[in-house]
């Protein structure tokens, strides 16, 4: 700026440093800024200036939350996220949800009428669904989405065996394994009628 000799006033704007070239001291990141140095053309002061962070770079889309089905064939909307590649923080997050074909619906509501009557293991609830002319998918989207508790349903069909005859520890865990409980939920079975 222009400075008056008689009375100090400064008029204009100083012209600011003139860099030519920078030297980079840390690089910037998408979670941290950068800098550099240079001197100014102008008055040979070494100047020090920040460098933006950089855009984060997203990822794939990532399911967070799994969409649910109630038993009665609603379906809960799930999200999916996109995380940056370089420092891993969520950059995006949406909801998403999924259609249920005719058959699903309807093979949802044959599950939870069967289960409604008696016990049933996962993949007994299957079997039975494919009896009944469901498609092994559909068969297999209901017995996952029916919302049965898989050691409830031991539990159950455990006390109905006990009801009928007596079984040793070992007798009643084999036959709720044959039923196609899993190991441990045919021993939770057998441990809730006391065996």
């Amino acid at each position: 700026p222009k400075t008056c000799k008689v009375c100090g006033k400064m008029e204009g704007a100083p012209l600011g440093h003139d860099v030519a070239e920078w030297n980079v001291t840390k690089q910037a990141s998408c979670s941290e800024t950068g800098s550099k140095t240079g001197t100014c053309r102008r008055c040979g002061k070494e100047i020090v200036d920040s460098i933006p962070t950089l855009d984060h770079t997203p990822g794939e889309w990532q399911i967070t939350k799994d969409v649910s089905v109630t038993s009665s064939g609603t379906v809960v909307p799930g999200t999916q996220a996109r995380f940056c590649t370089v420092c891993g923080e969520q950059v995006d997050s949406k909801e998403y949800t999924i259609e249920l074909s005719v058959s699903q619906k309807n093979a949802l509501k044959k599950a939870a009428s069967y289960l409604d009557y008696t016990s049933f293991s996962h993949s007994g609830l299957v079997h039975q669904l494919e009896f009944e002319g469901f498609s092994s998918d559909d068969a297999k989207f209901a017995a996952d989405h029916c919302g049965a508790d898989w050691n409830v349903q031991a539990e159950k069909k455990a006390k109905s065996y006990m009801e009928f005859t007596s079984f040793s520890r070992s007798g009643l865990i084999h036959q709720l394994e044959f039923e196609g409980f899993t190991a441990e939920q045919a021993k939770h079975g057998a441990d809730s009628v006391g065996l």
